[in-house]
């Protein structure tokens, strides 16, 4: 399905305080739609939130490890590229 959200445009990684927005929910909806990541979690909610916290950086370690990218929870153009990717 089509991506709802806008591609970020910065570059999104684990952080204190975390990173949210958007451009992080573009990063979620793919990681869900691969299946790196479950569509809800424990409380049943939504796992597409826009926060960039431990649970997407763990999806997207294992994203970056499947596709034999650098795997450092970081997403930038690299990643995106391979998240683009069908």
């Amino acid at each position: 399905s089509i991506n709802p959200y806008p591609e970020p445009k910065r570059i999104l990684k684990y952080k204190k305080p975390n990173m949210s927005g958007q451009d992080v929910m573009w990063v979620q909806f793919i990681l869900v739609q691969k299946g790196f990541m479950a569509s809800r979690d424990d409380e049943n909610k939504s796992t597409i939130d826009g926060i960039y916290g431990e649970g997407t950086a763990t999806a997207v370690r294992a994203f970056q490890k499947s596709v034999n990218i650098n795997s450092d929870s970081v997403v930038g153009q690299q990643t995106r590229a391979f998240l683009k990717k069908a």
